[in-house]
């Protein structure tokens, strides 16, 4: 999964601990939400402490 608006550095798309997924187990990427209702890119994640990447997905 990528980044809606085209944000290549932004892991939000990329990480098990988002909102948007069922299984979150560790906390969630609120700021995904932030782009979402903006409809534009409003932020830029380099790095999360809790980021663990989509395994399933091909993200590693």
């Amino acid at each position: 999964m990528k980044c809606p608006y085209r944000n290549e550095c932004c892991l939000c798309a990329n990480c098990t601990d988002n909102a948007k997924y069922d299984d979150c187990v560790s906390g969630y990427c609120i700021n995904c939400y932030e782009c979402e209702e903006a409809q534009k890119v409003v932020h830029n994640i380099y790095i999360c402490t809790g980021y663990n990447p989509i395994k399933k997905c091909g993200v590693v």
